[in-house]
């Protein structure tokens, strides 16, 4: 698996995994299943992408550093379980320093169970036009369960960033 910044060449595989999430996303209401276009609702964030094969995309994390919250993190259907969130989450630590926040969908049953296995806790739960969420912390630096990523799998190649 490598773990690398996103350039500006991957935005059209990580906006196909992305509405691709948004169709399977069951647990959100149908209007905001609708609103599947990754840049417009990812301006400004920083992107890391994870591959288990070279040039296939397997799922990818966006983050807005300046108020250390993790907006996306979505793995392909053919990567889940394979480990890719968790070393997703683990390859931000370069990137970002803890604690780190998030917003979880309630009815998003499997991602609420993956959090809270990561160390995650909840803050708070309130409500949106995605339906009710939970905004969790993760004020850890070293979580258990997420295995290191092999030195020199994160590349540091940030030509051409998005």
């Amino acid at each position: 698996m490598q773990i690398r910044i996103a350039i500006t060449a991957d935005l059209p595989a990580i906006q196909t995994l992305f509405s691709q999430a948004l169709r399977d996303a069951d647990w959100l209401p149908s209007a905001a299943r609708q609103a599947d276009d990754f840049a417009a609702v990812s301006v400004g964030e920083r992107i890391l992408i994870s591959e288990l094969e070279p040039g296939v995309p397997a799922g990818f994390l966006s983050y807005q550093p300046e108020h250390a919250f993790i907006h996306h993190l979505y793995v392909a259907q053919h990567a889940q379980g394979r480990g890719v969130g968790r070393s997703l989450l683990h390859a931000l630590h370069a990137h970002l320093a803890c604690p780190w926040h998030l917003k979880c969908v309630v009815n998003n049953h499997a991602a609420y169970a993956f959090y809270l296995r990561m160390g995650w806790t909840v803050v708070q739960r309130a409500a949106s036009e995605h339906g009710d969420y939970y905004l969790l912390k993760l004020a850890a630096p070293d979580v258990p369960g997420i295995p290191e990523v092999p030195v020199g799998a994160i590349q540091q190649d940030s030509s051409n960033p998005v």
